[in-house]
């Protein structure tokens, strides 16, 4: 057989090994282990509780529209922080108002009333 390839993509050689589960299972911790440490955690990306939003900052994290932020503004259930003249929300607040149904579309809700 000549060194020529039928194919037009080159034939790499590949090599299979055999590995015990523990030995497959050093291998991925290790390389996961080398990863996570070239690339060490941004604690800038981690929420704080604390953080006041915007409207618009709080209608986009919690996906739901101003109108409903500015009704559970209205009805009590969060607290605008006032900074000049600007409304802001503290993220826990809206965490906790926001727990319930409206972030769980699956949610089943029953009306009230007459069936």
């Amino acid at each position: 057989m000549s060194g020529k390839s039928n194919s037009k993509y080159p034939q790499i050689p590949v090599v299979f090994t055999l590995l015990s589960e523990t030995d497959l299972t050093e291998l991925i911790e290790n390389a996961v282990r080398k990863v996570m440490s070239e690339h060490p955690s941004n604690t800038a990306n981690t929420l704080n509780h604390d953080e006041l939003l915007t409207r618009k900052e709080a209608s986009k994290e919690f996906k739901i529209s101003l109108a409903t932020l500015d009704n559970y503004r209205r009805d009590g259930r969060i607290l605008p922080r006032r900074l000049g003249g600007t409304v802001r929300y503290k993220r826990s607040d809206l965490q906790a108002a926001f727990s319930g149904n409206i972030l769980n579309p699956y949610k089943v809700v029953k009306p009230k009333g007459k069936r």
